[in-house]
């Protein structure tokens, strides 16, 4: 019996889980232990429809991942905890609870976040007093 070899993916949106959805059509099992970190209390969900909950969409309407799926498929998933450290030196990740794991390969799959550079380029987009008073608090 051969050694399965560990894929951790780091990030479970929709990035991230449509790489371990993949992961499984090519039903790499038999050769990867699939992991993946989310740092978020609820497995993959529509981002992009998320102003929908306001009208009325549920979080099990908004959700990538059909009850199961993970289980199912042998992925483990650390919900609620993200990777605070990557060891490129050992292949280790180590979580925010402490969870330690050694990979062999390692898909970054973080999404993004408005930064002050983001902020700039809408402001000189929009040039509107408006997005002046969003930047200069956003700088603060």
């Amino acid at each position: 019996m051969t050694n399965k070899k560990n894929l951790i993916v780091v990030g479970n949106g929709m990035v991230g889980h449509k790489f371990l959805e993949l992961m499984v059509q090519k039903d790499v099992s038999q050769q990867w232990n699939l992991v993946t970190f989310c740092e978020e209390p609820r497995v993959a969900y529509d981002r992009v429809n998320l102003s929908g909950y306001f009208s009325g969409k549920t979080a099990a309407d908004l959700t990538l991942v059909e009850p199961g799926y993970y289980q199912e498929n042998n992925i483990q998933i650390h919900i609620g905890d993200r990777v605070v450290a990557i060891d490129r030196d050992n292949k280790k990740v180590r979580s925010a609870n402490g969870v330690e794991i050694a990979y062999d390969k390692l898909v970054l799959a973080t999404g993004s976040s408005l930064t002050k550079t983001v902020l700039l380029a809408i402001l000189i987009y929009m040039r509107s007093a408006n997005a002046l008073f969003i930047i200069i608090a956003s700088l603060v």
